[in-house]
């Protein structure tokens, strides 16, 4: 019975004395699947948390919240609910709701340093999943649908009921005198996921009525290349520090290329929602015989082509500033700091005389026009041309701090170049800046 296999698969992927977190709707789904894992408690003691998503957006939410909580009132089990209060007056979105639900989810797994987080997904699910992404365009591991078991994060997402039928669920349920809820929405048409559920499942079926087995089967195939696949970006060493590495990667297959991207795209993906097309990452592949360029993906982000890498990178909002500096001061990517002292005679430290510049010093982003006289060289140089020498990433020449004096010479490009007026350890100076950047331990000793 397929059943059978769902304790198989529970024995076999939960240890002893381990914390387990459920995904509970109170629907036909996940009642089944806690009645499973209570089983379970009784023979390997482990421990069940139970959570709860209500999105306050239908009149049986809140009904559904009491059930639940009566429910689980005779368990020895911990709920935590989540309520999305903006939902009430706020368009239901449901690729929002899942990113929500599911950083719920997460939360509550670390809350109770939990092993595993489980969900009710069946076989039903997978088909329709498939389906839905095969007909709108996916990638590999988009077809794969949804995957019995998931160890990609700091605990391992496991779905034990993808070896289930709807059906499976149902009759077991009434076997078992479980109770749940239904949720009216899931009868509306209006929802893609619902015409496939009333309009192609039963036909599927009527061809072969263990449909959703082969369905598992196919993805358990993809999943198969997938990991090949993606063993072998990794050994080769395409990506480096979320970027690709063009020399490395130049000489590879397309399809190579694609998976590399997508690999990039994934890792977006963990922490926000990003749409992209297949044709987007068709011309992602072209921008890798590019040296310098990058192309709007129209979702808030760019791929960017800079001096051997390439990334996919956040929209920055370029805002013009210019300001006092008087005092440590915050910038994009760390801090100025006015130090006392320093051993750095590098582009990160800047040492200068009140005597040779007009007092205050500015802080600003770069304007067009700019030229600076570079410390070691005979005259002016611009800006722009400083930037392509010293390979600054195209998305960070608008945003770079620039150190001026009150009239507007520029003394200073932090981590880059310093100007004329900078002086070496042996000279006399009276001012010290230090360019501290996220992620790098550079800070000495600062000035109260």
């Amino acid at each position: 019975m397929a059943m059978d296999e769902s304790r198989k698969f529970l024995d076999l992927n939960i240890d002893f004395d381990s914390t387990v977190v459920l995904a509970l709707s109170g629907g036909a789904d996940s009642m089944c699947l806690f009645h499973l894992l209570w089983q379970l408690k009784q023979m390997k003691n482990i421990k069940i948390v139970c959570c709860h998503v209500n999105h306050m957006v239908r009149n049986e939410s809140e009904e559904e919240e009491a059930f639940i909580k009566d429910y689980l009132a005779k368990y020895d089990v911990d709920l935590e609910i989540k309520r999305l209060e903006e939902y009430k007056v706020n368009k239901f979105r449901e690729t929002d709701a899942r990113k929500k639900r599911y950083a719920f989810f997460e939360s509550v797994v670390n809350k109770y340093h939990a092993k595993y987080l489980l969900t009710a997904h069946h076989g039903d699910d997978l088909i329709e999943t498939v389906l839905m992404r095969i007909t709108r365009g996916s990638n590999l591991k988009g077809y794969m649908g949804i995957r019995t078991k998931d160890v990609s994060r700091n605990y391992t997402l496991l779905r034990p009921l993808l070896f289930c039928e709807k059906k499976d669920i149902l009759n077991y349920n009434d076997y078992n005198g479980i109770p749940y809820v239904c949720d009216k929405s899931n009868e509306s048409e209006k929802y893609t996921r619902n015409r496939y559920r009333k309009h192609m499942l039963p036909y599927l079926k009527k061809e072969y009525c263990k449909v959703h087995e082969k369905y598992l089967q196919f993805s358990y195939e993809l999943g198969d290349y997938f990991s090949f696949v993606k063993d072998y970006i990794d050994e080769k060493g395409f990506i480096v520090d979320n970027s690709i590495v063009i020399n490395k990667i130049k000489n590879e297959s397309d399809f190579i290329k694609r998976k590399a991207i997508e690999s990039l795209i994934n890792e977006i993906q963990k922490e926000d929602t990003i749409d992209i097309s297949s044709r987007q990452v068709r011309d992602m592949v072209k921008l890798l015989l590019e040296k310098n360029k990058s192309i709007d993906l129209n979702n808030g982000y760019v791929c960017e082509v800079s001096y051997g890498i390439l990334k996919i990178i956040k929209k920055q909002e370029i805002k013009k500033y210019k300001l006092i500096l008087q005092h440590d001061m915050k910038v994009y990517d760390g801090n100025i700091l006015f130090l006392n002292d320093s051993l750095d005679d590098t582009n990160y430290c800047l040492r200068l005389s009140s005597q040779d510049v007009v007092l205050p010093l500015w802080i600003r982003n770069k304007k067009n026009g700019d030229i600076m006289t570079v410390k070691g060289l005979c005259g002016h140089k611009k800006l722009s041309d400083i930037f392509i020498n010293e390979k600054v990433p195209r998305r960070k020449r608008d945003v770079i701090p620039i150190i001026t004096d009150s009239l507007d010479t520029i003394l200073w490009i932090p981590g880059v170049k310093k100007s004329k007026f900078a002086k070496d350890k042996s000279e006399k100076y009276d001012i010290i800046l230090k360019y501290e950047v996220k992620g790098k331990n550079e800070c000495e000793i600062k000035t109260k």
